[in-house]
């Protein structure tokens, strides 16, 4: 008797054991197909549990989105919205996967959601805000960006938001001083040298423009993006040789970026290189059809 009851609880501890093994494997980031598959099993062996089950749907959707299929995973989260109607985590991971797919107006609802159920969740108004942002609606943008920074100062995206929104309604001081601010927060971050680059850009200020891609090439020496950028400030400074030199290590790490041929047709161009520049405008045009 006693070892039937030993054999009884041995048998429960391993079962439970699998359990939590089970949920463990559905809610760690380390292995998605790991991730898919416990989902699975815990949303299969949960039929009584709703909770475990939208659990279940949660993460698997979470999973589909780092795999980005956002159409799988909306209908994940669709199915944890049905069986826990109360979690703005389960609103906001579909509002997010809803603007993956640039539909902003279902994001907004669902980030409406959140918003209503827990006002003070920063990242919903920022994520909001970058749709109403989608949608050029940038006041009501600004508005959401104004929120998530009054709830989170250091929350450095946000300042790259509104900093971004800002350039786009040409505030342009209001625009530089938040990335500055973002700056602050993170001093050697690429994306804000990059940001404030363009801003100086659209300003005309092309020197301290290329001191900020300048910046950014050297935080980040592998970024076309920053090559590709101080190649257009060169270019306007009258620099040929040194755009064309940006343009080339951009084609080189990139050799995707349409502009980046388009823009070394330009340069070669101005220096009279006309075959040069034909054969970029082929492949630009080739790259991108609408060049």
């Amino acid at each position: 008797m006693v070892r039937l009851i030993a054999l009884v609880a041995a048998l429960l501890l391993a079962i439970l054991a699998a359990r939590a093994d089970t949920l463990s494997d559905c809610t760690q980031d380390n292995d998605v197909e790991q991730k898919l598959r416990a989902c699975t099993k815990l949303i299969e062996e949960s039929s009584r549990d709703p909770e475990k089950r939208a659990h279940g749907h949660l993460n698997r959707g979470n999973a589909y989105q780092f795999k980005r299929d956002f159409e799988s995973a909306i209908i994940e989260f669709d199915q944890a919205v049905r069986l826990y109607p109360n979690s703005p985590t389960v609103y906001y991971n579909r509002g997010n996967a809803h603007q993956a797919k640039n539909d902003l107006d279902r994001s907004i609802s669902d980030y409406d959601e959140v918003i209503r159920m827990a006002p003070d969740f920063a990242q919903a108004y920022n994520n909001r805000g970058r749709s109403f942002q989608g949608k050029m609606q940038l006041d009501r943008a600004i508005r959401d960006f104004d929120q998530a920074i009054a709830l989170n100062p250091a929350y450095f995206i946000a300042y790259i938001n509104r900093g971004n929104a800002y350039q786009a309604l040409r505030q342009f001081d209001r625009a530089i001083a938040d990335f500055n601010q973002a700056l602050r927060i993170r001093p050697n971050d690429v994306m804000v040298f990059i940001n404030r680059g363009n801003a100086y850009m659209d300003m005309r200020q092309f020197d301290r423009a290329i001191e900020d891609y300048d910046q950014a090439v050297w935080f980040d020496p592998g970024g076309a993006i920053s090559y590709f950028n101080r190649g257009n400030a060169l270019l306007q400074t009258g620099d040929v040789g040194r755009a064309i030199e940006d343009y080339d290590k951009a084609i080189e790490l990139n050799p995707n970026i349409a502009l980046a041929y388009r823009h070394r047709a330009l340069a070669k161009t101005a220096k009279g290189d006309r075959a040069g520049a034909e054969a970029d405008m082929k492949m630009a045009r080739t790259l991108d059809p609408r060049l």
